[in-house]
């Protein structure tokens, strides 16, 4: 006999599996469409042919036909091919999946896999706008860096161009790319083994930029703050996994805007117009070494 409670049960706990799928989704950090585009293993303009039913929105992969008209990025073909997707990518993204819609899919093949999976973070309806950005970015953005101990990187910014006093954030990128997992760890004290970001900024055709000290913080500032308030914390990557450090307003130190720690208490002002070359190297992230993420070149106007 089934108790009068059961049906209630049920319920509850379907809204619990929705609840937090519906969290996990909501719960991913923001990514620009740079980083996204540098993710893809291939990105297509296509159309979807068959989209299988899914008896359950919180369980389970289906396999779909996609009609491939145009390949923006990787080695696929266009015509009709197979990809994968997950319940959450088709029912917990933003994105409405219908027969026949036209989109622009952001892909990833696990190791192992012999199918691209479709991903909902940066898959949309197809626009020709969405199209020559995604274009121009997968000109843009630097491969990725041939694996040290495992690890490959890439070094990249929001947009190529900002105005003379814009704020520039650097997007560093680390991608397992060996059989074992990798731990990326960062604290901020004590400040003698702290983890911090060094940058060599250079003004193409004139000198580098020197790092310049916080102008408002002095060595009492940071240790009466950091000697209390310090972090840590550590990131294990599995094989395929990536991770993205943020170094935040490189080119500015304003108060009230942040100790700039990650940075070691500097920034590099850029205060002419041009174009510059930027390259990144960060100390203590690792059992041991030195973590080199490449180049950047942006243009200030």
């Amino acid at each position: 006999m089934v108790h009068a409670r059961t049906p209630v049960i049920i319920l509850a706990i379907t809204m619990l599996l929705g609840v937090s799928h519906f969290a996990h989704a909501l719960s991913r950090s923001y990514k620009p469409l740079a980083v996204l585009v540098a993710e893809a293993d291939a990105i297509v303009e296509a159309h979807i042919t068959v989209l299988p039913a899914l008896s359950s929105k919180t369980d389970g992969t289906a396999v779909i036909t996609v009609g491939v008209d145009q390949v923006l990025k990787g080695d696929l073909a266009k015509g009709s091919t197979e990809a994968l997707m997950t319940s959450m990518a088709r029912f917990w993204g933003e994105v409405q999946w219908k027969e026949g819609g036209h989109y622009l899919l952001l892909l990833k093949r696990s190791s192992g896999q012999t199918k691209f999976e479709v991903t909902d973070f940066g898959s949309r309806p197809y626009s020709d706008n969405d199209a020559r950005e995604i274009a121009s970015l997968v000109q843009r953005l630097p491969s990725w860096s041939k694996a040290e101990n495992g690890l490959s990187t890439l070094l990249t910014t929001e947009v190529p161009k900002f105005h003379v006093g814009d704020e520039i954030d650097l997007w560093v990128g680390c991608r397992n790319d060996s059989n074992a997992e990798i731990t990326l760890r960062y604290t901020d004290w004590p400040r003698a083994t702290s983890s911090k970001w060094k940058l060599e900024v250079r003004k193409e055709g004139g000198d580098s930029i020197s790092a310049m000290p916080h102008p408002t913080l002095t060595s009492k500032d940071i240790e009466d703050y950091f000697s209390k308030h310090g972090k840590s914390y550590a990131v294990l990557l599995k094989p395929g996994e990536y991770h993205w450090f943020i170094l935040q307003r490189i080119s500015s130190a304003k108060p009230g805007w942040g100790y700039k720690e990650e940075l070691d208490y500097q920034y590099y002002p850029m205060t002419a117009p041009g174009k510059y070359i930027i390259s990144v190297s960060g100390e203590n992230l690792l059992k041991e070494g030195v973590l080199r993420a490449g180049t950047a070149e942006v243009t200030l106007e």
